[in-house]
């Protein structure tokens, strides 16, 4: 399993949801507000992203129309030179 680092931004644009103690302004007067189950409802229509899953569940970026790449990146840390033992054939 992979662990992403960094939370998924949500269709909201966020990262969290907002808890609502209070009901909204569009909301119907006539109706009961239930803040737990207006929360719940609105976070079941944008869940969170699981942060523990595996690599291969990334979505793609599309560097072209044929091209894609996974998401993530591997950074290089250290010396990046390539040795060869002078006594040994290949690399």
């Amino acid at each position: 399993m992979w662990v992403h680092g960094t939370p998924n931004i949500l269709v909201n644009c966020k990262t969290a949801h907002i808890e609502l103690e209070e009901a909204p302004a569009d909301w119907d007067a006539e109706q009961e507000f239930d803040a737990d189950a207006y929360n719940k409802a609105q976070e079941a229509k944008d869940p969170y992203e699981v942060l523990l899953k595996p690599i291969s569940q990334d979505k793609t970026i599309g560097l072209s129309d044929k091209i894609k790449q996974p998401s993530w990146a591997v950074r290089l840390c250290g010396d990046p030179t390539e040795y060869k033992h002078e006594d040994l054939e290949g690399p």
